[in-house]
Order: structure tokens, then sequence, then C-alpha cells
């Protein structure tokens, strides 16, 4: 190492850049592997590894320093450099061959070349030889390094190391914290670190306090839901667990926004769809109330239109007792009163219910002349009921004799036209069946015409669309 004394400063600054550069390569090595594997017991032999090759690169710096003192008149050298630098090139050797027979790697075979080339035995050499050794260790010593570190990059990418997992559990949204059954906490993610600053203003290193401190403080009641002052939901939770032989507790903090939204949301629905199923509920008991009302007056009307014509059978029967009036028609008239009112009928069509109307009133004396075509189906019936209406009210009311009916068909409409020959009126009342008239033919969609004096003209008109059912 003494001929290191002897070259230009230049060279002995690059010399320097290479133990310097060799000496901080090394040390990155080691710190990032301690790093990554975080002191895992399969680790250890490549650590020992490390750091005695760490010692034998400071082991020429040891020997230049020896060489220097030679030129310092006093005492000398105070150790003696020779046998500390056998005997770290010797255990480093024996370390790179008992790593390459446990782990197989044959890249160690290199490692005790290296330790040969620090070794005192290169000393023996010519001062150019062991010189150029020193200049071979420290580049192949560079070279080891950088394939270290290149092969931790790769390690770390693509297999599962401890700082991989701390990666990963830092990147989570959800906060975590590992702690032994003591307390002592052995992993806390930067989420729960955010959580613990701003729910109890302090870093924990005991589980366990931190535990009771945020229970104490914000859920005594049980209810591990803490919402925080920008809106959002965390719900924490504590579980013990054990690899088989040690007890641990974990702690986790949740992000629950979204599912309490979601409940809030569904709360709110559900409050929406009682008071909807309520508004419903009170609609149909009115609609069901309107509905027995209409049943009510419809069965009104009926009765009225019935019974008006069944009392008109009876007072022109009385009246003239000279007709020849079959009992038996009368009978049959009045026996299905109670099935006409409750809206069965006999199912007669309404072309037949116009003929028995006729032979009725016919048998009382009263002419009826009627013609065109009669339509069935509900337009049908609400004709006959109208005929029915009008011959009751022109027998009754007008005193009439002759009542003619024509219906005719234009293009879009159906006319109904009855005539009565009756005494008539300048100034009528309308009653309800009038009223009842007006009311069934505006449910067919048609309009209602009535003149008088003399008698009484009913005129209807019907759509044609609608006169065909």
């Amino acid at each position: 190492m003494i001929r290191f004394l002897y070259l230009s400063s230049p060279v002995q600054v690059l010399c320097a850049v290479f133990l310097l550069g060799s000496l901080i390569l090394q040390t990155l090595v080691l710190s990032q592997d301690i790093y990554l594997h975080n002191y895992h017991p399969s680790f250890r032999p490549r650590l020992i590894l490390d750091l005695s090759f760490l010692a034998l690169l400071c082991m020429p710096v040891l020997g230049l320093y020896a060489a220097v003192q030679q030129f310092i008149p006093g005492p000398g050298v105070w150790l003696n450099e020779a046998f500390w630098r056998g005997l770290v090139c010797l255990v480093h050797g024996c370390t790179a061959l008992v790593y390459l027979y446990r782990q197989k790697d044959y890249s160690a075979l290199v490692h005790p070349l290296l330790a040969l080339l620090a070794s005192p035995l290169c000393d023996l050499l010519p001062e150019s030889g062991s010189f150029a050794a020193f200049i071979c260790l420290y580049v192949i010593g560079i070279l080891v390094s950088l394939r270290q570190l290149l092969h931790s990059r790769r390690l770390r990418q693509s297999t599962i190391t401890g700082f991989s997992v701390y990666e990963a559990v830092s990147a989570m949204h959800e906060g975590v914290c590992f702690c032994d059954e003591g307390g002592y906490v052995l992993l806390v993610n930067s989420e729960m670190y955010r959580l613990m600053r701003r729910l109890l203003r302090e870093i924990y290193t005991d589980g366990n306090q931190f535990w009771q401190d945020l229970q104490q403080q914000y859920f005594p009641s049980g209810d591990p839901l803490i919402t925080l002052a920008d809106g959002t939901t965390w719900m924490f939770s504590r579980t013990s667990m054990t690899d088989g032989k040690n007890g641990y507790i974990q702690i986790t903090a949740a992000d629950v926004t979204r599912q309490m939204e979601a409940a809030f949301s569904l709360r709110r629905t559900r409050t929406q769809l009682e008071k909807t199923s309520a508004e419903l509920k009170q609609h149909l008991e009115t609609l069901m109330e309107d509905s027995h009302e209409e049943v009510l007056h419809e069965t009104r009307m009926r009765t009225h239109d019935l019974l008006g014509s069944r009392l008109s059978l009876l007072l022109q029967s009385l009246r003239y007792e000279s007709a020849s009036l079959d009992l038996q028609v009368l009978e049959t008239a009045c026996d299905d009163l109670m099935e006409e009112i409750a809206g069965s009928g006999s199912n007669i069509t309404a072309a037949q219910e116009m003929d028995r109307l006729e032979t009725v009133f016919e048998q009382l004396g009263i002419e009826i002349e009627r013609s065109g075509p009669l339509p069935e189906g509900k337009t049908g019936r609400v004709l006959v009921d109208i005929f029915r209406e009008a011959i009751t009210n022109a027998v009754r009311h007008g005193a009439a004799s002759r009542i003619t009916a024509v219906s005719e068909e234009t293009d879009d409409a159906l006319i109904f036209t009855i005539k009565d020959n009756g005494t008539g009126t300048a100034a009528y009342h309308e009653g309800s069946g009038i009223r009842g008239m007006r009311r069934k033919v505006a449910e067919a969609g048609g309009t209602l015409e009535i003149t008088s004096q003399p008698g009484f003209v009913i005129q209807i008109r019907l759509p044609r669309e609608r006169s065909t059912l």
C-alpha cells in the first residue's frame, strides 16, 4: 500500500473515489436489505455476509494507515495491522463459503477472491502488484455492490418482503394497527397515523392504550362509529389473533361513509314509501267511498226509472179500466223489478227490452211507433233507459197517447228522436229523471236536446263509433 503514497495527486484522488464509492455502495446495500427484510430469520446469513464484506473493504484503508505511520516519528502503529487484516479476510472468506453451502447462491464465489485480494498476502507482492490488487478489490467491490442493489430492487418488485408488505398496508385507505398482547405496536400504516393525530392529537406506541382512549372519548356506549369534521364516517374494530405461538391484537378503521349514506338514503326512501303508502291507502278509501256513492246514485237512478215505469203501467191500467191489459205481461214486468234494480237484469237484449216496453204500453192504450236501427251493447241500453223514462214522463205528466221513436245513422253520429202528443208546457222543471237522461248521454259521449209545446221532443246525438257497440 505504500505505493499509493508515491502516486500523483489526480491518481490518488481517483483511487480515493473508488474506495469511498465502494464503501458507500456497500453501506446502501446493507441498509436496503435490512429495510426490505426487517431482520427476518431467513435473511440473517445474507446480513452476516454483507457486514463482513463491508469490514473487508475497510481493511486496505487500515493498511494504508499503517504505511503512513511508517513516515511519522513516534511510538509507531498502535495495532498489529497485518493480524487484523488477516483475521477479517479469513472470517469473510469462511462466511462466504458457509453462505454458498447453505443458500446455494453461486454469486458468493467472488467473496473468497475478494478476501484474498484484501489479505496481507498481497503485501508480499512487488509494489506494483500489491497496488493492482488494491485497485481490483475496489473495482470488483463496486460491481458486486451494484449487482446486489439491482437484485434487491427486483426482489422488492417481484416477491413479498417485509418492506413490500408495509408498503401494501400503508397504501390501504383503511387504518391498520398491529400490536402484541402487551400493547407494543408492531405495525401502523399511514392512515392510522393520520386518524391518531386527528382524533387523539398524538401518536401511540401502546395499542391497548390507544384503544382505551379512543373508546372512552368517542364511543363509550359501544357503537364504534366516528364522524370526522370532513364528513367521513369511520368504524373501528379490535380483533385478537394468534399465529400458533404468540397472540396479537389488530385494530382497524374502515371508511364506511358510502355505506352510511346508502343506509340514510334507504331510510329516507322507506319513510317516503310509508308516507306514499298511507296516502294511497287514504286515496283508496276515498275512492271506495266515491265508488260506493256512485253505486248508490246509479241504484237510485235505476230505481227511479224502473219504478216510474212500473207505476205508470199501474196508473194507466187504473185510469183506463176498459183497456185490454194483459195481466200476465204486467206481472212479468213487475217480477224482474228487483233484478233490474240490482243491475243483473234478465239477460235480455236492448231490442227485446224495447219490444217488451212497446207491448206493455200498447196494451194500456198507448200507440208507439218506432223505426230505424237500434244498436246493441252499452249504447243500446242507454237508449232503452232514455226511451223508458221518456214514455213514463209522457204518460204520467203529459197524458200522451201516441209516441214515436226514430233512429237515424249519419256518417259520424246516431240520432235518436222521441216525440209524444202530450199536453206539453212552455216552462218545465228538470227533475231527477231528465237529469239522469242527460248524465247517461254525456257518459256515452253524446248530447241531448228537449223541446216542448206542443208535446215533448227529445233528440239524442251519439258518436257513430260508440253507437255500434
